[in-house]
């Protein structure tokens, strides 16, 4: 019971729903990096929230050279099906989140991963 409740909490801040839709969007996942620059944020705020997330058993974390990968967590199909069934392309933020990501071609701190 209590990790569902930290599931909806970690769910209940927009950075971090912001952080899980486009995990979705990317099954492969994405170098915290990556999601600093699609959301445009600073890298101390996207890696406080990945840590919620994890903590909330939402992302998966995998160690690539001396970074870290994050992946949305496959065990939560539930909480994937809820999110997409929310349609937060209709917000202007998150669509944007979507468009970045689309449009995104992994820049330096990427290529140090592969």
């Amino acid at each position: 019971m209590i990790i569902e409740i930290k599931k909806i909490k970690a769910m209940a801040c927009s950075v971090r729903l912001r952080i899980l839709n486009v995990l979705l969007h990317k099954k492969e996942g994405l170098f915290v990096c990556d999601i600093v620059n699609i959301l445009e944020s600073q890298q101390y705020n996207i890696s406080k929230h990945l840590i919620i997330l994890k903590n909330a058993n939402l992302v998966t974390d995998e160690k690539v050279g001396r970074s870290v990968l994050y992946k949305f967590n496959s065990e939560n199909s539930a909480i994937a099906d809820f999110i997409k069934s929310m349609n937060l392309s209709k917000y202007p933020e998150y669509k944007r989140d979507i468009e970045r990501l689309d449009a995104y071609s992994p820049g330096k701190c990427s290529l140090l991963h592969n």
